[in-house]
């Protein structure tokens, strides 16, 4: 049986958030999506938006319907809303979706937003290693131009636009994983209120928005391919 395995990215992010889970799918073609705009300059992000990214995704997925019978999907942060988002548009193609730190309430903390703007305007030192790590799964080429930055406001509405879509529709959804962690920094964990009893939600404890502690990342892996099977 042929079998498929999508990866994708949150907003700004790169695929390095999945660099742990990939080998763990061996029996699974690989497919790990960038969205528009996540591979270039601060202004070349901008001009893309929620539709860009939705369609890419649409017709990424559709492309891949009729050369698998089996389709899994993992998404983080804003990745996991977009995979949401197909599955309730078109509910029998991918079998199964995983989401990592899902976004479904937004509550990003101070500390949390200065470090973002410190890496978008590289504002670290070369020895800063926290930062350093932070910087890998930051996929958009930092610049210290403001204006670069003009249409951003534009793009996290988008991403808040789709976290209100996806609350509103996650109950009509099944054989989906959520996996949250009590330690993120930019989305809250309690969402039980949204879902319903086909949606399976683990939560973790250490772990980041984007920084995985080494043994809970063992622990995802785990439910990940018990979810699967």
């Amino acid at each position: 049986m042929a079998k498929a395995i999508i990866f994708l990215h949150g907003i700004v992010e790169s695929n390095y958030s999945f660099n742990y889970l990939i080998e763990n799918f061996k029996d699974y073609d690989k497919y790990l999506l960038t969205l528009p705009g996540h591979d270039s300059d601060a202004l070349n992000f901008g001009r893309h938006n929620l539709l860009d990214w939705s369609n890419y995704v649409k017709n990424y997925i559709l492309e891949l319907k009729d050369k698998y019978d089996e389709v899994i999907a993992i998404g983080h942060s804003m990745g996991g809303l977009l995979l949401l988002d197909f599955k309730n548009k078109y509910p029998n193609i991918i079998k199964k979706v995983i989401t990592l730190a899902l976004p479904l309430k937004i509550r990003p903390k101070i500390k949390a937003m200065i470090r973002s703007i410190r890496v978008a305007f590289k504002l670290y030192k070369k020895d800063n290693l926290k930062l350093l790590e932070y910087k890998k799964y930051y996929a958009i080429k930092p610049s210290r131009n403001i204006f670069a930055y003009y249409r951003w406001p534009l793009r996290y509405l988008d991403l808040f636009r789709l976290s209100r879509r996806i609350r509103k529709n996650i109950k009509n959804m099944t054989d989906i994983l959520i996996i949250n962690s009590k330690s993120d920094e930019m989305v809250s964990y309690k969402i039980n209120k949204y879902l319903n009893s086909n949606i399976k939600l683990i939560l973790i404890n250490k772990s980041y928005h984007t920084l995985y502690d080494d043994l809970e990342k063992e622990e995802i892996i785990k439910n990940i391919v018990e979810f699967i099977k």
